[in-house]
């Protein structure tokens, strides 16, 4: 990659140091973060990719003062009577036990103990481009959990418009 190292204005004392143009950089090494709303499952599943860096929402230190929210899964449809209120409830439930252990003295971070998988959180992934591209390969197959599809589908149609030079 030439054009990455030659040196713009050189300097009497012989070196240069300068941020590189986005279209200097080989869309090999390009990073990318993306922040995802998701439940802690599909959380769960996002943070097994090692190669990425990954900031999330901690329960431990996070005291939900409001509400605790949840992310109903989507293949719990609402009409279906099978479950008829049966995940609101199991929700407020779960909420209920985290509220209770919070007014009996339990910090945080043991009172997240009765929080299910279905909790809402908050996390950013950056990740390089080739790294993205294998977890597109992965997560929007159609193997992958349909939880994770959800976000990954949409998410990788995002990326083959913006990073047109990369074979999605």
């Amino acid at each position: 990659y030439p054009v990455l190292m030659q040196a713009d204005n050189v300097p009497h004392d012989n070196y240069s140091v300068r941020f590189a143009k986005p279209e200097e950089i080989p869309w090999q090494h390009k990073y990318v973060a993306a922040r995802f709303i998701v439940n802690r499952a599909v959380s769960h599943e996002l943070v097994r990719h090692r190669p990425c860096t990954f900031l999330q929402e901690s329960q431990r230190y996070c005291r939900y003062e409001d509400e605790v929210v949840f992310i109903r899964p989507t293949w719990m449809d609402e009409d279906n009577a099978n479950f008829d209120g049966l995940f609101e409830y199991s929700s407020a439930v779960a909420e209920g036990h985290y509220r209770t252990f919070l007014r009996r003295g339990l910090k945080p971070q043991q009172a997240r103990a009765v929080l299910p998988n279905s909790t809402k959180t908050e996390l950013i992934c950056y990740a390089s481009l080739p790294q993205w591209k294998h977890m597109f390969d992965l997560r929007c197959s159609p193997a992958a959990d349909p939880e994770m599809r959800r976000v990954m589908i949409p998410l990788r149609e995002e990326f083959k418009e913006k990073y047109k030079e990369v074979e999605w």
